[in-house]
């Protein structure tokens, strides 16, 4: 850590600690919400620190407080560029359906209000329907189309086929989400409503990183 840094000298090292003390809040208040809502037996959303806490709850295994941070902080941090690539096709797509856009709007001045409106995180986690736009978008729009990885190690995949170590491996989302045989024989049109009234796809069907 330079001097300049660790002694807070200038506006812009000034800025980086106010925004770091933000994304440490933040991280913080998330992580003690959800944990709240897993200690009270309360339904966990799709996002990944509730998966992390239902995993952990499934399997009994203790998961600290600093572990979740790290997961909370590398979602935020790492997540420019998928981000703004899933709101570039976002747009595009409700750029061709004002009709799309309208539906959206009303549900946020249902559940948010319009006078003095309420986007916190409880409130917006109350749009089915925008939840279903976003997850149609990011199923033909995958922010990582495709997926190469290296198996360190001997493994095993959940259907029991085996992975030597030195393998690579390779999938798609992008093709994925667009297969007939997985979405059926409307796979390429835009239908937010396959989303709604529905439990989450698994990420077998649907293999994309939601939050």
């Amino acid at each position: 850590m330079s001097l300049k840094r660790f002694l807070q000298i200038g506006s812009r090292e000034r800025r980086i600690s106010v925004l770091k003390r933000f994304l440490v809040d933040e991280a913080s208040a998330t992580i003690a919400s959800r944990r709240r809502s897993a200690d009270d037996g309360g339904s966990l959303g799709p996002d990944l620190v509730s998966r992390f806490l239902d995993h952990a709850k499934k399997t009994g295994r203790p998961l600290h407080d600093d572990e979740l941070f790290s997961v909370v902080m590398n979602i935020m941090l790492a997540g420019r560029d998928t981000t703004a690539c899933a709101l570039s096709w976002g747009f595009y797509e409700l750029s061709k359906r004002p009709h799309i856009v309208q539906k959206i709007v009303e549900e946020v001045e249902q559940t948010c209000g319009v006078d003095d409106p309420d986007y916190s995180y409880d409130k917006i986690s109350q749009l089915r329907y925008t939840h279903a736009v976003v997850m149609e978008i990011l199923r033909l729009h995958p922010s990582v189309p495709n997926v190469h990885k290296y198996a360190v190690g001997d493994d095993v995949l959940p259907d029991g086929t085996f992975v030597p170590a030195g393998s690579s491996m390779n999938w798609m989302p992008y093709v994925m989400g667009r297969s007939e045989e997985i979405w059926g024989e409307d796979a390429l049109d835009f239908k937010p409503e396959r989303f709604l009234n529905v439990a989450e796809p698994s990420l077998f069907k649907y293999n994309v990183p939601r939050l």
